[in-house]
């Protein structure tokens, strides 16, 4: 009867909610909490409705002052997990301190995996060879094409700048070249030692998948 009591106040007071199970069941409570107390089944059902669509419209306008520009799509769905939180006996501040800190945690832990993406994507793009030592043929360089074509070994990596320190044969000086303008030249030494060279540009896609499923 509280059941049919409540959904029959809900259409009445607050037609635009959608209850889950347990704020359903949690409101149930208090309609019968409120007729034990000598309230009418209709009268408590219906104080019990507005209150709930009362609660929903505090929650929804202090998530929205909250909230930056760029997420004020999301309140819909904060507020209900913030209304829910208030049905099983939290309140309205309680809640909205609780939601905004888990979605400021939410929110940090997404730009570090976009950050992380990013690196990852550059990384793979560049191709990096993971041989220090290895030779290697400088090839599609624009702004100094003199360096296609020469041969070198390569030195030194910089994983902040995503560049492979290469010395030419033809100067001393290092080159600081990114991976995918390096062709690598493998010797016959080179093969018989493949299987023990691990290759960022095979590694990294799959970091970029594991960071992605997350």
């Amino acid at each position: 009867e509280a059941a049919s009591a409540l959904a029959a106040a809900m259409q009445t007071a607050a037609p635009a909610c959608r209850l889950s199970g347990e704020n359903a069941k949690a409101l149930q409570r208090r309609v019968l909490l409120a007729v034990d107390r000598g309230t009418a089944m209709q009268a408590a059902a219906l104080y019990v409705a507005e209150e709930w669509s009362a609660t929903e419209r505090a929650v929804k306008d202090a998530l929205s002052r909250r909230l930056p520009a760029h997420a004020q799509d999301e309140v819909e769905e904060l507020a209900g997990a913030a209304a829910a939180t208030v049905c099983q006996g939290s309140s309205v501040e309680q809640a909205i301190v609780e939601t905004m800190r888990k979605w400021n945690r939410d929110h940090a832990d997404r730009k570090a995996k976009e950050a992380l993406q990013g690196v990852l994507h550059e990384a793979v793009a560049d191709q990096p060879i993971c041989h220090l030592g290895g030779r290697v043929r400088v090839v599609g360089v624009v702004s100094k094409p003199e360096l296609n074509d020469q041969e070198g070994t390569i030195a030194t990596y910089s994983a902040r700048a995503h560049r492979w320190g290469v010395r030419v044969d033809s100067q001393a000086a290092l080159l600081a070249v990114r991976g995918a303008n390096l062709e690598p030249l493998r010797s016959a030494a080179d093969n018989d030692a493949g299987a023990a060279q691990v290759c960022l540009a095979e590694v990294l896609p799959a970091l970029a998948e594991c960071v992605s499923g997350a």
